[in-house]
């Protein structure tokens, strides 16, 4: 995430608020999150002040307001949706652990390009090692914030998509700064490791 001073507004609500100041080649919100904003916020000099500004952007689903469009096109939904789908995760009790130490996810329901895959927000702890595996279909990681690196030497920061064809394989590594927040989409998953191909028979 942006590091943020506390006297002054993320750049990409200053952006948002202040239409006359944004400079021609500056990128926009998506107008969704700009008319949240301003429904929520009013002018930049409004009486929250700053600090709690920034506080209430830094939750969520604020906090990943810039990304709103392109979760919905990797889900093949609305902006609307993600958004309902960033409100859920805001209670703990929604997220749930699949079967692999370390991560929790939320089911999402995409669109109709998006049958017979598997959607998710996945949270990965810091510093966890995902198990080695294969996807016999297309899989997409779109990570909002942290980071990881896989085991082909692929960095993915935040606002950045990995994708990977069928029958690739790999592991990764998340950063140790923080967990990794992802919008993923994958076609099944088929594990390497003789401990997780009989951890996943077992759960089936």
């Amino acid at each position: 995430m942006t590091e943020t001073h506390p006297d002054r507004l993320p750049a990409f609500i200053e952006e948002a608020l202040d239409d006359e100041q944004r400079p021609a080649d500056a990128p926009t919100l998506n107008p969704l999150a700009e008319r949240g904003l301003h429904e929520l916020f009013g002018p930049a000099d409004a009486e929250l002040g700053a600090e709690r500004l920034v506080s209430q952007v830094d939750e969520l689903p604020w906090r990943y307001a810039p990304f709103y469009s392109r979760i919905a096109e990797l889900w093949d939904t609305s902006e609307e949706d993600v958004v309902g789908v960033l409100e859920r995760a805001k209670n703990p009790s929604v997220w749930y652990n699949p079967g692999i130490l370390g991560l929790r996810v939320i089911d999402v329901e995409g669109g109709p390009r998006t049958n017979g895959a598997e959607l998710h927000l996945a949270r990965f702890k810091a510093g966890m090692r995902f198990p080695h595996h294969r996807h016999p279909g297309p899989e997409a990681l779109f990570v909002l914030e942290g980071n990881y690196t896989d085991s082909h030497g692929r960095h993915v920061g935040p606002g950045e998509i990995h994708h990977m064809a069928p029958g690739t394989d790999h592991s990764f590594v998340v950063g140790k700064d923080g967990p990794c927040i992802a919008a993923s989409i994958e076609s099944g998953r088929e594990f390497t490791g003789l401990f997780m191909r009989l951890l996943a028979k077992l759960l089936t």
